[in-house]
């Protein structure tokens, strides 16, 4: 039997090394797995929510897709970006729901990243941050109808996330559930939070995330009971999927302290700016991108190189960065000429990328203010670092017909939207970092 219909579900957060031993507990989950191929799933760098979920949805690396991270320095406006404030438009490359759109589907989205008043959704809920967003954001009238039909609450959904984010899991669950069977999506995409929320707040390793996953697993559940009743449940293609694992925090790096610390003058404090990414610190200049000088032929023997001389913005930022690699907190520096390898382009094709990264160690959080933060207020559970670190491997299901039974070891966020698109036939309209993962397909 063709599959008719695809559920992408995103369980923000949920690490792979912390799946396999829980799924006794997650019958929903365990039933998805046993039945289709499962494994880790490699994030993007740096590892964090939005510009993950753009990998899943575009099978673009950020570099491709645009979205740097969950925040980044906008050179034009002089500001630092939190991406959640952005439009779909952000997206430079062609998403799951327009691919799927051109080839005549129907398409809806719950709390996606980066949908707000996106082309190519019939229906849906984007996530953002505010209440005005989300009726800016969202379909014209769901709201309401999802008020009318369903008694959700809408004029405060804004409220409903924070550490009590199973409110708005279940908001999102019982919007899907009458989604699937009123509207029929041909493709859905729905996102939950609980467990990046509560992993954030008391660490990956406690009971609040185990207790989110399997509130989760129940949730999920009944979004495929509703396809069951639908009479869709045996065409149907499910695809779950994590944006990135956690790490446990036990150290707190404040870049602005750091940047205070440094030996820099008050004029050239001014002049830089940090968007802060997990363990990764996007540190930029304000104004044109300075591009990293190319490496230099050796000189004859004998013979010592000048030093060059630098205008006051290339000072600061040269004894900014001398500053952060003597941090013990700091465990490396990313140079313009990794961000190809990182997935990330460079300053030619997007201005908005950093001229360097603080990478700070996968134990230490990134405080986003200027004084200390008492023990209580900091988090204990992050992302961004390298997306290779093994904590970081977030979790990939697919089942229903045409998904082989088995395992993979090496899916990668870039690879979903690809491998979707030739399960359903669809052309994509542009060129994909990810591949087609055909080992994983049985396709007559």
């Amino acid at each position: 039997m063709r599959p008719t219909h695809v559920l992408v579900v995103s369980i923000d957060g949920l690490a792979w090394q912390r799946l396999g031993p829980l799924l006794p507990r997650l019958p929903t989950l365990r039933a998805l797995a046993e039945s289709g191929t499962s494994g880790p799933l490699q994030s993007v760098f740096p590892s964090m929510t939005w510009a993950a979920h753009a990998s899943i949805a575009t099978g673009r690396n950020p570099g491709g897709h645009g979205v740097l991270g969950n925040r980044y320095y906008d050179r034009a406006a002089d500001d630092v970006v939190e991406t959640w404030q952005r439009d779909a438009d952000l997206l430079r490359a062609p998403a799951l729901w327009q691919v799927a759109k051109a080839a005549a589907w129907t398409t809806a989205a719950l709390l996606w990243p980066q949908t707000s008043r996106a082309q190519g959704l019939d229906w849906q809920v984007p996530e953002v941050y505010g209440q005005r967003n989300f009726e800016s954001g969202s379909t014209p009238g769901l709201l309401g109808q999802l008020q009318a039909q369903v008694g959700l609450p809408v004029a405060h959904i804004g409220k409903l996330g924070g550490e009590e984010a199973f409110l708005l899991d279940s908001w999102v669950r019982d919007a899907a559930v009458w989604l699937v069977e009123t509207k029929k999506p041909r493709l859905a995409l729905v996102h939950f939070l609980s467990v990046d929320t509560f992993s954030h707040s008391w660490g990956p390793a406690a009971v609040e995330p185990r207790w989110g996953l399997e509130l989760v697993d129940r949730y999920l559940g009944d979004v495929l009971a509703a396809y069951q009743r639908a009479g869709l449940r045996d065409k149907l293609v499910v695809c779950v999927v994590s944006d990135h694992g956690f790490l446990e925090l036990t150290e707190a790096f404040s870049p602005w302290e750091a940047l205070q610390a440094a030996p820099l003058k008050p004029a050239e404090r001014a002049l830089l700016r940090f968007a802060i990414n997990g363990q990764a610190v996007f540190v930029s200049t304000r104004g044109p991108p300075l591009f990293q000088a190319p490496a230099l032929a050796p000189l004859p023997k004998g013979r010592k190189a000048k030093p060059p001389k630098l205008s006051p913005v290339e000072a600061a930022l040269a004894k900014l960065k001398a500053y952060l690699r003597s941090q013990p907190q700091v465990e490396g520096i990313v140079e313009q000429d990794q961000y190809a390898d990182l997935g990330l382009g460079s300053l030619a094709d997007d201005p908005n990328l950093p001229e360097f990264i603080a990478m700070l160690r996968p134990d230490v959080q990134s405080v986003q203010g200027t004084r200390p933060a008492p023990r209580g207020k900091i988090l204990v559970g992050g992302h961004g670092y390298l997306p290779t670190h093994p904590p970081l491997l977030g979790a990939f299901v697919l089942a229903g017909p045409g998904a082989r039974r088995g395992s993979t070891k090496d899916m990668r966020a870039i690879d979903v939207a690809p491998t979707l698109g030739r399960l359903f036939g669809w052309k994509w309209p542009g060129p994909t970092d990810g591949v087609v993962r055909q080992d994983l397909l049985a396709l007559p």
